[in-house]
């Protein structure tokens, strides 16, 4: 019973954590006059904060051994790259668009596990990076007048993405720092970064841009937190398939608050993502079955 409490507490952080990420990125595109830079740093400080809060809560130190700042550093260039590029990213395509090219991450992350991690790489994960890829060939549609440089951005970020997801993960495999220290560093670090850039373009909003940008903050504070708590409620092979549900909630959102409707071969596109993730999903389950047994 307990087990089923934690997998279904899991399933709704998880939930939480695609409203609130989800809900981010609609904030950034009703902010198109608002600088890549102020948006970062609102999203960060909100979060830096809240985790010190949290860090201190639970007598975690801000130390970290000397040998795993080279990954940490990593983990941060690539995440801040990754933020950069989906903000800016925002500007030229829809919400639903640019979330669904996010989640490419996931495959790109089964390549690199390949190199890094000598994790097999089967005929059944190519299958599926190709299928992803044409998914989002259709959403991307090269060659037509709908075509935008925006989408080549995003699958830069996703790469970026998936660079820091991986660096994330060899951090967890050596286990000497603490996932909330993960989640300080790259926040300060972050907010550290943008804070020179939003002093030079200024700080003079309106408070409806200043609500916005706080939202930015608090709605990237329940995706960071929603994804961490969810995990450690459950494993990843038991709730990481319900991650796709933001592509649903983005295009409620994008169509609700932003009046963008996805033409048919994109929405073709996020079937195609989004079934391959289901599958892939099972699969890596069933083998895990397999190899326990």
């Amino acid at each position: 019973m307990e087990n089923k409490k934690r997998y279904y507490l899991g399933i709704l952080f998880v939930l939480l954590s695609a409203i609130g990420f989800s809900s981010l990125q609609m904030i950034v595109k009703m902010l198109p006059n608002v600088s890549v830079a102020s948006k970062l740093f609102y999203r960060n400080v909100i979060i830096t904060i809240i985790t010190y809060i949290l860090m201190k809560l639970r007598g975690v130190s801000c130390k970290i051994e000397k040998s795993e700042w080279p990954l940490l550093t990593a983990r941060v260039i690539f995440g801040i790259l990754g933020v950069i590029i989906s903000f800016y990213t925002l500007t030229y395509i829809l919400l639903a668009d640019s979330t669904t090219i996010q989640k490419l991450s996931s495959f790109i992350v089964l390549i690199f596990s390949y190199f890094f991690f000598n994790e097999k790489f089967t005929k059944i994960h190519f299958m599926a990076l190709v299928f992803s890829f044409i998914g989002v060939i259709l959403i991307v549609k090269p060659g037509s007048s709908s075509f935008s440089f925006g989408y080549i951005l995003a699958i830069l970020g996703a790469f970026c993405s998936a660079s820091a997801y991986t660096c994330i993960r060899a951090i967890g495999l050596r286990k000497k720092v603490d996932p909330l220290l993960t989640v300080f560093y790259f926040s300060l670090a972050s907010t550290i970064f943008s804070f020179p850039f939003v002093i030079v373009n200024g700080i003079n909003f309106d408070l409806r841009t200043m609500l916005l940008l706080i939202g930015i903050g608090i709605f990237g504070s329940i995706g960071q937190f929603g994804i961490t708590f969810a995990y450690n409620f459950a494993s990843a092979k038991e709730i990481s398939v319900f991650e796709y549900s933001q592509v649903i909630i983005s295009s409620i959102l994008g169509f609700v608050f932003l009046s963008e409707v996805p033409d048919k071969f994109s929405i073709m596109g996020y079937i195609i993502i989004i079934l391959v993730g289901i599958f892939m999903y099972k699969y890596n389950l069933n083998r895990e079955i397999k190899n326990d047994k």
